[in-house]
């Protein structure tokens, strides 16, 4: 692929990526699934041009995301786990060992989230104290949660690249030629 085809391709999906960063900050209950969404679009980057140009473009949204969305919740979680998580997946995935690969996988997911979730509350306001009034086990109920809704969307990620291989891959060649 030519540099204007990937200058093309890359401003198109940063800019794609913004708009949806932007609507979690009008949809508050997609503060998680619309990050999420605008992760994914990484992946078609780093398989139709690299990762180099995945982790630059995820750059330009990290930076644009903490600048123009409103909810600064869903910026966060962008940068701090949806939006790189795509891209180093691969990475991962090329390791034998299945156990192995889920290893790093929740240390990866568990890292970010501990990091987001102690970034967020001060950019919040939330004081920890505030967290017990769910229970005094609502933070390891929610962490446990969010370790089964990790595995449900890294299972969700593959299913979509292998969609997407199978019937998008060969169109979007043609057109970014």
């Amino acid at each position: 692929m030519k540099n204007a085809g990937k200058i093309a391709l890359g401003g198109s999906f940063t800019a794609l990526s913004v708009v949806i960063m932007f609507l979690g900050s009008i949809i508050p209950a997609a503060n998680y699934a619309l990050p999420a969404m605008a992760g994914i679009l990484l992946m078609v980057v780093a398989i139709e041009i690299n990762s180099k140009w995945a982790f630059m473009i995820f750059l330009a949204v990290s930076i644009l995301s903490m600048l123009l969305v409103p909810s600064k919740e869903t910026a966060v979680f962008y940068i701090m786990l949806f939006g790189h998580y795509p891209i180093i997946k691969g990475f991962i995935e090329r390791i034998h060992s299945a156990v192995l690969v889920w290893i790093i996988k929740y240390l990866v997911f568990n890292v970010c989230v501990v990091s987001a979730f102690l970034l967020i509350m001060p950019l919040l306001g939330i004081e920890p104290e505030g967290m017990n009034n769910l229970g005094k086990y609502s933070v390891y109920i929610l962490w446990g949660l969010g370790n089964i809704a990790f595995a449900i969307y890294d299972l969700a990620l593959t299913g979509i690249v292998g969609m997407y291989m199978s019937s998008l891959h060969k169109h979007m060649k043609k057109l970014i030629k």
